[in-house]
């Protein structure tokens, strides 16, 4: 089945220099479809805000403030394109490239008599896909969705061979001279072998200064590598004029998960908390991409804090 139909076309980029047009929020395509299945259009317009402030999808905003989950979303989605939801196991085709297919939030599937593709839709393909529902086409027997997690597991559960290689090789291909795997070349052997030969003919010869050139040349390398380490150490100390890096769009940023292990150490709750809100605070708005803490963990932090100061009183 083609890909290109699914596939929306490049946007026409403003230029940089240009000045930013102001227009009130409003509800994105991305979002707008979710008031039928009765979320609230005020936490709708939260996120298009806080979408807008950050320069991310619409979509991505939602999803990181909390109270709508990915399967919540995406079920939604399946219903309004016509499609079916998966969030089982199923067989990715043949053309499932890793990372790609995690990136494009596409992958093809190994079932000529269902859909013939399996999507997470995010971004511009999200909005192609929602802008071809309003005109009345169903989807449903092209393309099955899915969340984007659950693409990343079925791809990457399908292209372990690739990605182990890739891990293990991946160095070796880019620039054979840094790796080891080829073991040491000719060269080296001879060299080894060589400079073996020559020690056991000298100690058999003259022990005393043999040891003695041995000694000479470990000093001679020991202080080679101390001078080595102190002008790598001068050099680093030089001022030097910092190269030109122009700055990278927010929405290019990648965007990082922190897991904390809290196991039976809720106490600790209340400064994660209040750790990230001071993070936060510190950084200026125009480079800070943090996403505000959930409502959830914010009423759980507020309890334990009113709960350790009535121990205290």
């Amino acid at each position: 089945m083609p890909l290109t139909g699914l596939l929306p076309k490049a946007p026409v980029r403003q230029h940089p220099g240009a000045a930013q047009e102001w227009r009130p929020v409003t509800l994105p395509a991305g979002l707008v479809f979710l008031t039928a299945y009765g979320v609230r259009p005020a936490l709708l317009l939260l996120a298009a805000v806080e979408a807008r402030r950050q320069t991310i999808t619409p979509e991505a905003a939602l999803l990181a403030s909390g109270p709508i989950g990915d399967s919540f979303y995406y079920r939604c989605l399946a219903h309004r394109l016509g499609a079916a939801f998966i969030d089982g196991d199923v067989a990715l085709g043949n053309g499932a490239r890793y990372p790609h297919a995690i990136h494009a939030g596409l992958a093809p599937l190994d079932d000529d008599a269902g859909p013939g593709w399996l999507a997470a839709p995010r971004g511009r393909l999200l909005a192609h896909l929602l802008a071809r529902a309003r005109g009345g086409e169903r989807l449903g027997a092209r393309l099955a969705i899915t969340t984007p997690s659950h693409l990343s597991r079925l791809v990457r559960a399908g292209t372990i061979a690739s990605i182990l290689r890739e891990a293990t090789l991946g160095l070796a291909n880019l620039d054979p001279s840094l790796s080891a795997k080829a073991g040491p070349s000719q060269a080296q052997c001879a060299f080894a072998m060589t400079a073996i030969a020559v020690s056991t003919f000298a100690f058999g010869l003259t022990p005393a200064f043999a040891l003695a050139g041995v000694s000479l040349s470990m000093t001679c390398f020991f202080l080679a590598s101390i001078w080595l380490r102190l002008f790598a150490g001068a050099a680093s100390t030089a001022c030097g004029q910092e190269p030109f890096r122009a700055r990278v769009e927010d929405r290019r940023l990648p965007v990082y998960s922190v897991v904390a292990a809290l196991h039976r150490e809720a106490r600790i709750v209340p400064q994660l908390a209040a750790a990230l809100d001071g993070i936060m605070a510190q950084l200026p708005q125009e480079f800070s991409r943090a996403v505000p803490i959930s409502p959830a963990w914010q009423k759980f932090a507020q309890s334990r804090r009113f709960a350790q100061s009535e121990r205290k009183l």
